[in-house]
């Protein structure tokens, strides 16, 4: 009789145990969503890009690709992008304010001469567009393949990409040693402007 009971005393214990332990992750929950919302709103550029000029770039970087990627298309129809253009245009007056011209803003400028360019071409002149870039006072000196679009034909994407990728992927290795020496702030700015260039698609 003792056992049995013991048994059931032990059955019921474990019950209210996983019982407690199920009430437990399911009321935090809302808390940790809470926790991760915070975090996002206090960190993302989303919500106050102006807070820090990485968070600023970002975001500029964000609307200039998005004309970019409809000027790529074989027919934009004239006026597409209108509102993100103009957004794009109010960011880049707030962070050449703030920061100055530096080549995210250079690259930015050159999209949207090209974007004005294609506009002027289906008979649409944009003027207010126009204006708003001239106000800037930014002329687009940025680099060849950097920012706008680029025709490429097929011969020559295979030519850039002419290596045996096979090979390529077996001299791939995974280090879990690391030599205590600091990497130099140079080469990590280097391959976080590499990372921002890189295509998306």
């Amino acid at each position: 009789m003792k056992s049995r009971l013991f048994s059931l005393l032990l059955l019921v214990k474990h019950a209210v145990g996983r019982l407690y332990r199920f009430l437990r992750e399911w009321l935090a929950i809302p808390r940790d969503y809470a926790v991760d919302q915070y975090r996002y709103m206090r960190w993302s550029g989303s919500f106050a890009p102006g807070r820090s000029r990485q968070a600023l770039q970002g975001l500029i970087m964000r609307l200039y690709h998005g004309v970019e990627v409809g000027l790529t298309y074989e027919n934009p129809r004239p006026g597409f992008g209108l509102k993100v253009v103009n957004d794009l245009l109010g960011y880049l007056r707030i962070y050449v304010q703030k920061f100055g011209a530096d080549q995210t803003v250079r690259i930015a400028v050159h999209v949207l001469r090209l974007y004005l360019d294609h506009n002027r071409a289906q008979g649409l002149a944009l003027e207010s567009v126009a204006k708003k870039l001239d106000r800037l006072k930014v002329s687009p000196e940025s680099q060849e393949g950097e920012g706008g679009i680029l025709t490429l034909q097929r011969q020559d994407i295979l030519q850039d990409a002419a290596i045996d990728f096979s090979r390529f992927v077996a001299s791939r290795h995974s280090f879990r040693r690391y030599e205590s020496d600091p990497v130099p702030l140079e080469r990590i700015e280097q391959a976080v402007r590499m990372a921002m260039q890189s295509p998306s698609a």
